[in-house]
C-alpha cells in the first residue's frame, strides 16, 4: 500500500519489490491512489486504484471498506505500507478489523514533531532502507529499536551492465549530446530536494575552458516551477551548452552515457541511482545524506550541499583526480552482493515471516 505510485525512487521500489515477490512464488496486490509506474501491466502483480489522499471522513470510510474487501476477497496475510498515510490508514483499519502491517521509511528526515509522531503508525515492524534512516526511526520518531529492521534498497541489475567506449558513444549520439565531452549524470526527478540548483551555480563558476569540456545530463520530467527556475538561471549564466535535459529515461541509458553520477541532494533515503551507477561501473559522487553510511567506502562523499563543494568535485571529475578504479571495483562487488532486488526481497520476506510467526 502506497499513498501514490509516482515516477520516483519509492514508486520504482514498490514495483520491483512486488514483481520479485511474484517471481519468488507470492501473490501481490498493490493499492495506491495513482499508478505512474504502470504496476500491474507486467510482472504478474495486481493493481487496485484506491483513494488514499482524501481528508474527508466519508471518503476515508469508503476507502477503508474497499481495502477490507480486497483483503478478504484475496486472503491477504500482511500489508506493507510505503508512505506515512498508508500506515495511518492501516491503524484506522485495525480499529475495526485486524491484519498485521509493517511500514518502510524511504526518506529522512521527515516531519517528526509530536503531532507527526502521533500520525506515524508502523504496525509490527518499521523497515529502514539505510543506516541513517534507522537512526532517524529510533532517535526522532521514537520507534523502539526492537521493532526496527534494516533492508538495503535493491535494483534489478539485469540491464545495468557496464558499457564499452563504443557503446557509450552510441548512447550519446542517440541522446543528441557530444561524444567527446565529460558527462556527469543527475539522474533523479527535478525537485528542490535534489539540489540541481547547486550544480547550475557550480557550472557557472567553472572556467570557460572547463565548461567547454563538460555536459551535465539531467533526467526527470521537464515541467514545474523548479524546472523553469533552473532554465532561467542557466540562461542568465550563459551555460545552456553545458546542460542537456533528456526527460524521463531508463537508468541504463543515462548512466551508460555518462562518465560519473552526481547526487547532490539535500536529503535522501538511500540513493537508488547510486547503486545503479555502481552496477554499471560509473563512479558516484554524493552528499552525506541518508544512505551514505552504507556506501561510504564505494563512493566519493561530498562534504556539504553548497555550490562551492559541487564545484570542487566537478573539477576533480574533469581532471580525473577523483576517478579511482579500485573504488569502482569495490563498489561493483558491494552492490552485486548486497543491493540486488532478489536480496532486498528475500530480506523483506524474512520480516514478513517474523511478523506472521509472532501472531500465530
Amino acid at each position: 500500500m502506497a499513498r501514490i505510485i509516482a515516477k520516483t525512487g519509492v514508486g520504482n521500489h514498490v514495483k520491483q519489490l512486488s514483481e520479485e515477490l511474484v517471481n519468488q512464488g507470492h501473490k501481490v496486490w498493490v493499492i495506491a491512489s495513482t499508478n505512474e509506474m504502470a504496476i500491474g501491466q507486467t510482472g504478474g502483480v495486481l493493481f487496485e486504484q484506491v483513494e488514499l489522499r482524501s481528508k474527508k471522513p466519508i471518503t476515508i470510510i469508503k476507502t477503508l471498506k474497499r481495502i477490507h474487501q480486497i483483503i478478504v476477497d484475496n486472503q491477504i496475510e500482511i500489508v506493507h505500507c510505503h508512505h506515512r498515510m498508508a500506515g495511518l490508514y492501516m491503524k484506522w483499519y485495525n480499529l475495526h478489523w485486524s491484519i498485521p502491517y509493517i511500514w518502510t521509511l524511504h526518506l529522512a528526515p521527515i516531519p517528526c514533531d509530536p503531532i507527526h509522531r502521533m500520525m506515524t503508525s508502523y504496525g509490527k515492524r518499521a523497515i529502514a532502507i539505510s543506516y541513517e534512516v534507522g537512526e532517524f526511526l529510533k532517535d526522532d520518531l521514537k520507534i523502539p529499536q526492537k521493532d526496527i529492521r534494516y533492508v538495503l534498497n535493491g535494483v534489478d541489475e539485469k540491464t545495468l551492465l557496464p558499457v564499452t567506449k563504443e557503446e557509450k558513444k552510441q548512447l550519446r549520439k542517440q541522446m543528441g549530446i557530444p561524444v567527446d565531452k565529460t558527462v556527469v549524470a543527475l539522474h533523479s526527478r527535478i525537485d528542490p530536494v535534489k539540489n540541481h540548483e547547486a550544480v547550475v551555480e557550480a557550472v557557472g563558476m567553472l572556467t570557460p575552458d572547463d565548461r567547454e569540456k563538460l555536459i551535465v545530463l539531467c533526467s526527470g520530467e521537464k515541467s514545474g516551477a523548479y524546472y523553469e527556475m533552473l532554465q532561467k538561471r542557466i540562461c542568465e549564466l550563459s551555460i545552456s551548452d553545458c546542460f542537456h535535459f533528456c526527460g524521463w529515461v531508463k537508468a541504463e541509458t543515462i548512466i551508460g552515457a555518462s562518465d560519473a553520477l552526481m547526487l547532490p541532494s539535500l536529503k535522501e533515503g538511500f540513493g537508488l541511482n547510486c547503486i545503479e551507477a555502481m552496477f554499471m561501473r560509473v563512479p558516484v559522487f554524493r552528499t552525506k545524506t541518508c544512505g551514505y553510511r552504507d556506501m561510504q567506502d564505494y563512493c566519493v562523499g561530498m562534504e556539504d550541499v553548497a555550490a562551492q563543494t559541487v564545484l570542487k568535485h566537478l573539477r576533480g571529475i574533469l581532471s580525473g583526480e577523483f576517478l579511482d578504479e579500485d573504488r569502482i571495483n569495490f563498489a561493483e562487488a558491494f552492490v552485486r552482493k548486497k543491493c540486488t532486488v532478489k536480496a532486498m526481497t528475500e530480506h523483506t520476506v524474512a520480516v514478513y515471516e517474523d511478523v506472521l510467526r509472532e501472531i500465530v
